[in-house]
């Protein structure tokens, strides 16, 4: 029988990383860990390292693409152990997103503070966040029809963190417009952050769809979005922008008004 040299091997076929098996690449993974260090001590430092790794390959091969033995591959650990720290694929997913999300917090906050009113701060704080959300890689990535399930379960979710960082987000801006009267009464307020949690989900497409047309886009919100949160007679948004959805008064119907005022002065 011949014995099969290196050279007498079948090359393997071109293009990267689809000639390659899930087998293939979970022997050759299990070989490079072999002789490699282990995570940090510290917990917190180790759950850092593997979450980096994580974005690499979800980056690197796509969020369906990419299984828990690329990315213990990628950290130089065994699966048992990236299960240890998490427990799927799905878990790992949310917890990006949610480091993703508070690497913005500050920033978005300092933003929020800007704005002049409370409806300002609602549609100008939305429109920030999606467009923060669309220029970043990993959300880019999370958005996409193949992924749009996974985005669905992992930032949607009532009780998940996502949810709970907008609660963290918004609690201040709701508070202040509650204590000055602006508030809508009776707003369920965990509801009001799953609500905002969503439509800045579906802004982020909307946007990445036509980047171009933010005007329709802050229109909308003001129409739509601002009658849910403010109080009846509230503050007026930017450059005297009606707040519940009606239209301002037209040239002629202001003429009217002006003359109708006119003669009511002379006939007194």
């Amino acid at each position: 029988m011949q014995r099969r040299t290196a050279s007498t091997l079948p090359a393997e076929s071109g293009g990267g990383r689809s000639a390659r098996g899930p087998a293939a690449r979970s022997e050759g993974a299990v070989l490079r860990r072999r002789a490699v260090p282990s995570l940090p001590a510290d917990p917190e430092e180790a759950r850092d390292l593997l979450l980096s790794k994580a974005e690499e390959c979800f980056e690197r091969y796509g969020i369906t693409r990419t299984t828990m033995d690329d990315i213990a591959d990628a950290a130089k650990v065994s699966r048992p152990t990236l299960y240890r720290y998490f427990g799927d694929r799905e878990a790992l997913i949310r917890e990006i997103a949610m480091r993703r999300s508070r690497m913005l917090h500050d920033r978005a906050h300092r933003f929020l503070e800007t704005q002049p009113t409370f409806p300002d701060r609602l549609v100008e704080g939305l429109l920030y966040l999606a467009e923060k959300g669309r220029k970043d890689q990993f959300y880019r990535l999370l958005m996409r029809p193949e992924t749009i399930t996974i985005a669905n379960e992992v930032l949607m979710d009532p009780e998940g963190q996502t949810v709970q960082f907008y609660g963290e987000l918004w609690e201040p801006v709701l508070s202040k417009a509650a204590a000055a009267g602006e508030l809508r009464e009776g707003l369920d307020l965990k509801a009001a952050y799953h609500w905002l949690a969503y439509v800045n989900f579906v802004l982020v497409g909307w946007l990445d769809l036509d980047p171009r047309n933010v005007e329709w886009h802050r229109s909308m919100l003001r129409q739509f979005v601002v009658p849910a949160f403010v109080a009846e007679g509230g503050a007026p948004g930017r450059a005297g922008t009606q707040t519940r959805g009606q239209a301002a008064p037209s040239s002629t119907s202001r003429a009217r008004s002006s003359r109708r005022g006119t003669e009511g002065a002379r006939s007194s």
